[in-house]
């Protein structure tokens, strides 16, 4: 009987104890979506969107990714442009196959890549303004 009454106490404890704890904040972020913007003959999808999290002192960023219109959105993947949270990029098609985002020219940026996919790669131009 006492090993019975240990193990339910512990199991309480364990359980009261996650409870309290929040596990998730470290790795849950919010997304957002801003704008998708579908290529001219819509292969292709750009999307503008930001994400947050990580509590009281927190972290905001406006990205853009870029997948092929049949992928389902991922926030983490594809990313080709990452941005402060107060900034709203412009996101134009200038092709099939070309791309143009334009931001304020005071923007601080982190992520600027100039090409996505491999088979048949989308380009990228970054237009500060």
């Amino acid at each position: 009987m006492n090993k019975l009454v240990i193990s339910i106490v512990l199991l309480f404890g364990a359980a009261s104890l996650s409870a309290c704890l929040d596990l998730s904040s470290a790795t849950s972020k919010e997304v957002n979506v801003l704008g998708s913007f579908p290529s001219p003959t819509q292969s292709y999808v750009a999307t503008s969107y930001n994400t947050s999290g990580g509590g009281a002192p927190g972290w905001c960023y406006v990205q853009v990714n870029v997948r092929k219109l049949s992928e389902q959105f991922d926030s983490d993947g594809g990313v080709v442009f990452t941005t402060r949270c107060n900034v709203k990029p412009d996101v134009k098609w200038e092709s099939e196959r070309k791309l143009s985002i334009s931001y304020p020219a005071d923007a601080i940026v982190y992520t600027q890549k100039k090409v996505w996919g491999k088979d048949e790669p989308v380009e990228i131009s970054f237009l500060p303004q």
